[in-house]
């Protein structure tokens, strides 16, 4: 199971790749929109950036509420310019020399704000689009990107070490994802940092019963897995 301790909410990233970590700042807001726009063009991922930009606002309400229900952590580099329309973080300069956002990734701390409740098999139910709920207990990691132009720095394994160091913090067990089962970089990156497919994928139950009937479960495009945190 997991829970809540307190944590501190808002912790800093973890270092490496060239770039200093941290937390989303309102200012940087439309950085990182451009951010995940850019990094899932082209891919089942894409959304206008519109919705991209109402899902980071959602998020940081969930970072504003006590405790946080969420957290956005970021990369910056220094050799980053803004790709924000005037008003964003537009150099350097206004950073401390850390640059302006390249990379993002968030966890939420009661993964319901995504999926919604929790269904009536364990881990929950499939949803429309084929994506399995996280185990009961379970913070979740969504939306890691980097910007093409700074990706293969080192920036995503740094922004992965931040949100498990904030997880513990908070006091959870476990945390879980969804990655797409056509990008094996990215599958690389989370088996390499101790992620596992979920069990019942692997094994074959339910959810593998649903795939073979409605495209559901363990036959959908993505992959749910879980990093044990003890």
């Amino acid at each position: 199971g997991g829970g809540r301790r307190g944590g501190r909410g808002a912790a800093g990233a973890a270092g490496g790749g060239g770039g200093a970590g941290g937390v989303l700042a309102e200012a940087e807001a439309e950085d990182a929109a451009q951010v995940l726009t850019r990094a899932f063009s082209g891919t089942p991922q894409q959304e206008p950036i519109a919705v991209v930009r109402d899902a980071i606002r959602r998020t940081m309400g969930y970072m504003a509420e006590s405790p946080p229900a969420a957290v956005m952590f970021t990369r910056r580099d220094p050799a980053a310019r803004s790709r924000a329309p005037a008003g964003g973080v537009q150099s350097p300069a206004e950073t401390g020399g850390e640059g302006v956002v390249i990379g993002v990734a968030s966890v939420f701390f009661c993964p319901a704000l995504i999926f919604g409740p929790i269904g009536l098999f364990p881990g929950g139910e499939p949803d429309e689009k084929g994506f399995k709920s996280p185990p009961l207990g379970a913070c979740y990691l969504s939306n890691m990107a980097v910007d093409p132009d700074f990706q293969r720095r080192g920036h995503a394994r740094a922004l992965l070490a931040a949100a498990v160091e904030e997880a513990q913090s908070q006091g959870f067990s476990v945390m879980s994802l969804h990655v797409d089962r056509g990008d094996p970089a990215a599958t690389a990156l989370y088996r390499s940092s101790g992620f596992v497919e979920d069990s019942d994928e692997q094994m074959g139950g339910f959810f593998a019963m649903l795939g073979e009937l409605s495209g559901l479960g363990s036959q959908s495009s993505h992959m749910l897995m879980n990093l044990d945190l003890n």
